[in-house]
């Protein structure tokens, strides 16, 4: 049973290539062939696998995630060759065949080769990592397949090519002590090892085929390790991205560029956040880029290179790799949710240690001193974490500035806690002394914020990105003082802060969203809270303390979008807005109850686009007349603002999209026919 997400090979606009099963019913066999153009008459966006079940392909049967993870966990899942790429020397361009017998052939003898290799060595030096890999909630999946050791990420072939060039950069360090010093031929390895770790990114069992790009995505096109059921392997001496000597110029580059950036060498320092050093106001500046809260397992990914980094030069830095894997009892993230290995990294330790790190920055800064946080991270929660941390560190912000320093390709900027641009915070030490009356303080706050909203709107930053790059300038303000008190005497929080933010922000999107024609007042809070969290999250689900966050700045309730409107619909700790397909089956979806109380208007928009799709236009005809009379210019208005924040090809916008074009065309009203949707009887 091939375990396969879909079957393009290319799937560029005027370069459609697939590979095609061919089942052969009567003996219960299959086997693949490539086709093209008008020769695909299937549908390849359809594989064999889905979140949480499989499909065979000859009988059709499906079995459920949980099969899977057993298999793998009891080692029956093998692999099998399904179609090679290669470049057509005559053309240039990529062409795809099916994989012979040959192909197999050339793997049974590397599993040859490889045994060989390992039996004729030091295995201290060359082994496959058998270091253990941890499962990681919603991070690490990769564990419940049964894949438990840092070397299970690889196939034979790719343990081979990157066990050999290991012997070879042995070899060279050999080599190069018999001509040189051993701290040159220590430097030489040294990038060459680092270059060997970026090809073993691209030689993994997790690396997945672009077909839109025909390029491969390495190991870490997002910061996770996600079950891979059809990967793709790069030939190390192709010529093509990711092979050794593209890898190895990329580091040469790397190093030319540093030694242009000063001609002074620059001192590097082994050591922890907490604990500097450093004397007391001895730094001009001092730049970090902190752990993003939960986000990112920055040393169990760093495990990845540092088994094989541990191989290839670990006899040139024995102090540093005398470790199994990276020290990680100290690092400052918060993954106790992930695994009760971490258990004691909970949110506590992570605001605590966070705080104590900038504390010990503002001990090694001179007066004058700045220092700059950067940190991209949707959660609002984490960014409370932050503040608090800033302001009881003795730190206070005085600029911001949002730079988009993610490429619109990296997997992790979908779906994720992570932003496109990452906000550059620049503090100085807190000198304030009085306090600050909080009716002053939020005039002067949103003065603030409306200004810097106008540049960052001017300079293209909008959705999640927009939101947080209001934080910055609100808390220059808020950091003029001591402390905020509301008139009640009430000490104003973080939290309040973040609150107001919100409200501002949402305020001025929304106008420009809908093109200055409504504000928060004139559109009700559930449809506010659907049209910004589509501007700000698209289709990406939302932790629920954020979701009731946004809420509360809009003037909704998450409990009655949960489970009175159904626009969110819960799932653990998360939540994922509903839309106009989702919702279909919703009891007498935007029409008014007996009260006679006027319903959402995004409930009138759904209703709508869903008896657009019907295409029955007397019954959307009849449905608008009976349900939005006196509320058409506002529907418009909500439909066309949607239509502005959502990607071209959606599903949704192509129905908001057709209702718009069509409603000025619809037949008179016809009051004697009661509208229904399928589904809702």
């Amino acid at each position: 049973m091939p375990m396969v997400r879909q079957w393009w090979l290319s799937n560029k606009p005027k370069r459609r290539i697939a590979l095609r099963p061919v089942i052969d019913q009567r003996n219960r066999q299959y086997h693949f062939e490539v086709v093209s153009g008008d020769a695909i008459d299937f549908d390849p966006s359809q594989g064999t696998t889905g979140r949480l079940s499989a499909r065979c392909l000859v009988c059709e049967q499906t079995v459920e995630a949980t099969y899977l993870q057993q298999e793998g966990q009891e080692g029956r899942i093998e692999e099998i060759l399904l179609a090679v790429v290669y470049v057509d020397q005559a053309s240039t361009s990529k062409q795809y065949r099916v994989a012979a017998q040959s192909d197999y052939e050339i793997l049974g003898e590397l599993e040859t080769e490889l045994a060989q290799l390992l039996e004729g060595n030091d295995q201290s030096l060359l082994s496959i990592p058998n270091e253990s890999l941890p499962y990681l909630r919603s991070i690490f999946n990769v564990h419940v397949y049964g894949i438990t050791e840092w070397g299970q990420l690889f196939n034979a072939r790719q343990v081979f090519v990157a066990l050999k060039f290991i012997e070879k950069i042995q070899e060279a360090y050999k080599q190069i002590t018999q001509v040189a010093s051993e701290e040159y031929a220590q430097a030489i390895v040294t990038y060459l090892a680092l270059s060997l770790d970026r090809l073993i990114e691209y030689n993994t069992t997790s690396c997945v085929w672009q077909t839109g790009s025909e390029a491969i995505t390495p190991t870490f096109g997002r910061q996770a390790l996600p079950m891979i059921w059809d990967y793709v392997e790069v030939n190390p001496f192709s010529g093509s991205i990711g092979d050794w000597e593209k890898n190895l110029q990329r580091t040469a580059d790397v190093i030319q560029h540093c030694a242009r950036t000063a001609s002074k060498a620059a001192d590097i320092y082994h050591g922890t956040a907490t604990r500097l050093p450093h004397n007391h106001s001895s730094l001009s500046a001092v730049i970090t880029d902190p752990p993003y809260y939960d986000a990112v397992p920055y040393a169990d990914l760093s495990d990845f290179f540092y088994v094989w980094l541990r191989r290839s030069v670990g006899n040139c830095y024995p102090d540093v790799f005398e470790t199994p894997l990276t020290p990680k009892s100290t690092e400052i993230v918060q993954l106790a949710e992930r695994n009760t290995l971490y258990q004691h990294k909970d949110k506590e330790f992570y605001e605590e240690q966070l705080t104590e790190a900038f504390r010990e920055a503002n001990r090694v800064l001179v007066d004058s001193g700045i220092f700059v946080v950067v940190f991209a991270h949707k959660s609002t929660t984490a960014w409370e974490t932050l503040l608090n941390s800033l302001l009881q560190a003795g730190l206070v912000v005085t600029a911001s500035w949002p730079l988009h320093t993610e490429t619109s390709s990296r997997l992790r900027s979908h779906g994720s806690g992570s932003l496109a641009s990452s906000i550059f915070i620049v503090c100085r030490k807190r000198v304030a002394d009085h306090e600050g009356v909080f009716d002053d303080v939020s005039t002067a706050l949103r003065v603030r914020i409306r200004d810097r909203l106008d540049f960052f709107w001017s300079q293209g930053i909008r959705g999640a990105d927009f939101f947080i790059s209001a934080i910055g300038p609100a808390v220059e303000v808020f950091g003029r003082y001591k402390t905020v008190r509301k008139l009640s005497g009430e000490v104003v929080s973080v939290s309040d802060l973040l609150t107001l933010i919100q409200e501002a922000v949402a305020d001025y999107a929304l106008g420009q969203i809908m093109n200055g024609r409504y504000r928060m007042g004139a559109v009700d809070a559930p449809t506010r809270f659907y049209v910004m969290y589509r501007w700000s999250y698209g289709k990406d689900k939302l932790t629920f303390d954020d979701a009731r966050r946004l809420a509360q700045a809009l003037g909704a309730e998450v409990g009655e979008l949960i489970h009175r409107l159904g626009l969110l619909k819960q799932s653990g700790e998360d939540v994922n807005l509903l839309g106009p397909l989702q919702r279909e089956k919703v009891e007498r979806l935007g029409e008014r109850g007996r009260e006679g109380a006027d319903v959402p208007l995004i409930d009138l928009v759904h209703r709508a686009v869903l008896l657009w799709r019907e295409g029955d236009r007397m019954a959307l005809a009849n449905y608008l007349t009976t349900h939005a009379m006196g509320r058409e210019d506002a529907l418009r208005a909500v439909a066309q603002a949607l239509v502005n924040v959502l990607p071209d090809g959606d599903r949704e916008r192509q129905l908001l999209e057709g209702f718009l074009v069509g409603q000025d065309n619809l037949p008179p009203a016809d009051m004697g026919r009661e509208v229904r949707l399928p589904g809702m009887e």
